[in-house]
């Protein structure tokens, strides 16, 4: 990843699924992993590790509607690292290092 020269990282299409479920880089263990960062209201710049693992959530309301979303586990950079958002985050994209969108945080 480098860090352009403006501090603005352009978005630019989305993350592929392969990507997602298959990380191109590896991390300082020699695992596979897709690095994501995200700048929140809250907590501003923060960077983290992409889970492959997604939760498909069903949320049914009192009125008889229904809401379905898929949700999806990002963990801190290292073990010095805060949370990667917080409350106040919400609406916040969450992309690679190349700008691809893969989310936007929401609760």
């Amino acid at each position: 990843f480098e860090y352009p020269e403006d501090r603005l990282l352009r978005l630019k299409g989305t993350i592929s699924d392969e990507d997602m479920h298959h990380p191109p880089a590896m991390d300082q263990n020699g695992e596979p992993c897709l690095m994501v960062v995200k700048h929140g209201n809250t907590t501003g710049l923060t960077v983290g590790h992409a889970n492959d693992i997604r939760s498909c959530v069903h949320n049914y309301h009192e009125d008889g509607t229904t809401d379905f979303s898929m949700e999806w586990a990002i963990l801190p950079f290292d073990n010095k690292s805060g949370a990667f958002s917080t409350p106040g985050d919400s609406s916040a994209v969450v992309a690679d290092g190349s700008g691809r969108i893969g989310g936007i945080i929401t609760g």
